[in-house]
């Protein structure tokens, strides 16, 4: 959870009225005190949110209620190579009420 994801996650937080991002853990050298961090920074902008489960792999974004992007790309380290196009992969699922059972979970 770095910058690259949060940025984009501001922008969209002062445009709209509910962005929130929902993360299972911290992985790697991203500690709590980052999170905190962030959650400060954006506090009334962006809500973050800690889910213990379900625990999952796979990113989404959601932007109204039928619509949902799901991808394998870790979107703060932009893990997509240049060389495979085909490294990352992601669908856009559309469907009535299929981002807002999906956020339901959480």
């Amino acid at each position: 959870m770095v910058p690259a994801l949060f940025n984009p996650a501001e922008i969209a937080g002062r445009r709209l009225d509910d962005v929130r991002v929902y993360y299972s853990r911290q992985t790697g050298p991203i500690k709590r005190r980052h999170v905190k961090a962030h959650r400060e920074r954006l506090h009334g902008v962006v809500e973050l949110i800690a889910v213990a489960t379900p625990q999952v792999h796979a990113k989404f974004l959601a932007w109204d209620r039928d619509d949902v992007l799901v991808s394998t790309m870790n979107w703060g380290s932009q893990s997509g190579s240049p060389d495979n196009p085909l490294d990352e992969i992601g669908l856009h699922l559309s469907g009535t009420g299929l981002a807002a059972s999906l956020l339901r979970k959480f």
